[in-house]
């Protein structure tokens, strides 16, 4: 029986053999995530980039256009990611040094320790304390009291006097107004009053005696014969008063 003892693998030499590890990754991604010297943008791009690390050499050198396609972010985003990511300690870069070469990211292992002494600067955006919302509401209430009681004071508000508005007024009333109808007086002294109106004809029914005769002169006069026609559920016809009266005399 042969000896293969010298052919076995150690463990140790197997794990030994891959640089990074995928429980490495994943811790990476973890702190990475909840780093707050890192804005959202910059660790959509961390965690891109930890998928593209190899883990025997864990080494990455991705294209800024991979990168900028893979987290659907601008160029200026990528770049301004990776500078943040070198800086918080994730990350070293070695620049490319000539045309059509890439970027070469080396994966640094995180631990509590190195992330809370590591010579991260986080960027002056992160770093600025932001004021409070009600104080910084204040002050803009108190700026603009103070800049509109200056215009105040600089420019006071022009007065109009009774007389300058009693002229626009009866100006505007005498342009808008339709003018007014002449109505006429009545004359001085007590009213008289009106005579009635003077009845011009008058109904005759065809039972009158004087019908025959008052139908000849109407038909001499107009040219064709009384139109007649019931009141009072009798019938008859109008007749002019001039044609009575002259009736009246013919019978004297």
């Amino acid at each position: 029986m042969k000896n293969t003892a010298h052919l076995a693998t150690p463990a140790h030499a197997c794990k030994d053999s891959y640089a990074i590890q995928y429980s490495d990754k994943a811790s990476w991604i973890s702190k990475l995530s909840r780093d707050q010297r890192l804005s959202s943008n910059e660790r959509i791009v961390g965690i891109v980039l930890c998928d593209y690390f190899n883990t025997r050499s864990s080494l990455a050198w991705p294209t800024i256009e991979t990168l900028q396609n893979a987290a659907g972010v601008s160029k200026r985003t990528v770049i301004r990611a990776t500078k943040q990511l070198e800086a918080c300690g994730y990350v070293s870069i070695e620049r490319a040094r000539g045309r059509g070469q890439n970027n070469r990211y080396r994966f640094v292992h995180i631990t509590d320790e190195n992330a809370s002494k590591s010579g991260a600067r986080p960027s002056a955006k992160l770093n600025k304390k932001l004021p409070e919302r009600g104080a910084e509401r204040d002050k803009t209430i108190q700026k603009r009291a103070k800049s509109s009681a200056s215009r105040c004071h600089e420019r006071p508000p022009k007065r109009v006097t009774d007389d300058t508005q009693t002229k626009r007024i009866n100006k505007y009333i005498k342009t808008t107004s339709p003018p007014e109808k002449s109505v006429p007086t009545p004359a001085s002294g007590p009213l008289k009053s009106q005579p009635p109106s003077k009845i011009r004809a008058k109904f005759i029914l065809k039972t009158d005696p004087r019908w025959d005769r008052l139908a000849e002169l109407k038909t001499k006069r107009i040219g064709k014969p009384p139109v007649v026609f019931l009141l009072g559920g009798e019938a008859g016809a109008s007749f002019l008063i001039e044609d009575l009266d002259a009736i009246s005399e013919t019978a004297k």
